[in-house]
């Protein structure tokens, strides 16, 4: 649709604008489907759990191909199904994933400056729409989650922001980086470290960052990641609120 609005195009994180699950009030998915009912196209791909993101005409997925020890980053032509360009990373040892489940499970963050992937396994990998590498941040691997890391990166102003709730009180950490160089914008511990990781990716509240985790409700500050406010909880804190 040549008069479409961009919110009818973006779908540029997990779950939407905020993680909200909302869609613009002027989309219209179908509302039924199915083999042979509103199918465009249909593609094969590796295994992954990410789920797709939309940017103009191009669908961002990630995928994990065990036969090579690859993980990838892919974009589709939403209009064909076409796959446009792929960029593999090859870890030197992955993140312990359930068997039902695969070391491909964080949802790619887009914007009009990039694209943003997250594997627990390597790190965070930022390319253009072209598929140019813009910045590269290996993190390590740590190896006592049990079922790897799901966490999906998320943009925030000028900054691209990601949860690290797994682990000990060393490697617990909220973390914003600049989402132009990747270089760091502040780092904050996550205190009351349990032997439950956390799954849940940050949402946003005018100026603040809130976190879903074990035990409560965290708020902190966009600005510099300084704590504003806890609540207490009994949940284990694997789902991504809503607000």
């Amino acid at each position: 649709n040549s008069n479409a609005q961009p919110e009818q195009v973006y779908w540029s994180q997990f779950r939407g604008p905020n993680c909200s699950g909302l869609a613009s009030s002027c989309a219209r998915p179908p509302t039924e489907f199915g083999e042979d009912k509103n199918l465009l196209w249909k593609i094969d791909l590796p295994v992954g759990t990410s789920s797709p993101v939309i940017w103009e005409n191009k669908i961002y997925l990630t995928a994990y191909v065990q036969e090579n020890a690859e993980l990838q980053t892919l974009c589709i032509e939403g209009s064909s199904g076409k796959i446009i360009w792929t960029r593999s990373v090859f870890p030197e040892k992955f993140e312990k994933f359930h068997p039902i489940s695969n070391p491909a499970q964080a949802t790619v963050a887009v914007d009009e400056s990039g694209v943003y992937a997250y594997f627990a396994s390597y790190g965070i990998q930022s390319y253009t729409h072209n598929g140019e590498m813009r910045w590269d941040l290996p993190l390590p691997v740590i190896d006592w989650v049990d079922y790897g890391h799901a966490s999906s990166p998320v943009v925030m102003d000028d900054k691209l922001l990601l949860s690290l709730d797994f682990g000990n009180e060393k490697t617990r950490v909220l973390m914003a980086l600049y989402k132009n160089t990747g270089e760091t914008a502040w780092k904050i511990p996550l205190v009351n470290p349990t032997v439950y990781s956390g799954h849940s990716t940050p949402v946003r509240h005018n100026d603040l960052v809130i976190l879903h985790r074990c035990g409560g409700i965290w708020a902190f500050s966009l600005k510099d990641g300084s704590p504003e406010w806890w609540l207490p909880l009994m949940t284990i804190g694997q789902s991504t609120p809503v607000i």
